[in-house]
């Protein structure tokens, strides 16, 4: 009984780190994207509207939000926006933040 509890635990901790650390993954890859969509933008404070977009991120958690709330900041600059070069730019930013703070 009592390696059965151990392993349960051991499974419970590792879960937990695996989500602690895709919640830290996904918020750097949108502070990055947050500064690229604002160099795209051609935003004053690059870092302000970063910090903004990664904020609202934290409450709406899925990338499908996120690619909306972006889609609606170009709207809104009356830009154009390619969503499969955003969807690409968002996966080549979360492998190389995973890569990054593997290796940290």
């Amino acid at each position: 009984m009592v390696t059965l509890r151990d392993r349960a635990n051991a499974l419970e901790t590792q879960f937990a780190y695996e989500q602690s650390f895709l919640f830290c993954v996904q918020s750097r890859r949108n502070r990055l994207l947050g500064l690229w969509v604002a160099d795209q933008l051609g935003e004053t404070d690059p870092q302000s509207f970063a910090d903004a977009l990664c904020d609202w991120s934290i409450a709406h958690f899925s990338d499908e939000e996120l690619i909306t709330k972006v889609s609606q900041e170009f709207d809104r600059a009356e830009r154009p926006l390619d969503l499969d070069g955003l969807t690409n730019r968002m996966h080549t930013l979360l492998g190389d933040v995973m890569r990054d703070m593997r290796l940290a």
